[in-house]
């Protein structure tokens, strides 16, 4: 997954999650913790390596991180009290609201060549 990240320019949260609950059989909740934990990281990395070339967006950065802070909060309040049926049904429900929209944005960029 690493290495398919790097050449493609992700993360691969969308990849590695899928990946931890089914290959490696990590129960959900720990799953999107970790998923979380190693996407917070890499981002850090990342963002190290464009502050070092000094193309950061600052208010894209406050506008997504304000975000995410209040996803993390709540996700985390709500991880242990969910049902894990409803958590696996979230989660998937994101994947492929995340994959059509990756498609949809690759036929309409090709459309524009």
């Amino acid at each position: 997954m690493g290495l398919l990240g790097g050449a493609v320019g992700l993360i691969l949260g969308s990849i590695r999650l899928p990946a931890l609950i089914r290959i490696l059989k990590v129960d959900p909740r720990i799953a999107a913790g970790t998923n979380l934990f190693i996407g917070f990281f890499m981002g850090a990395l990342g963002w190290i390596g464009h502050v070092a070339q000094g193309e950061v967006n600052y208010p894209l950065l406050a506008m997504m991180g304000s975000g995410a802070m209040v996803g993390s909060y709540f996700g985390a309040k709500l991880t242990g009290k969910v049902n894990l049926n409803t958590l696996n049904g979230a989660m998937g429900l994101v994947l492929l609201v995340v994959g059509a929209l990756l498609v949809w944005q690759a036929y309409r960029l090709s459309d524009l060549a």
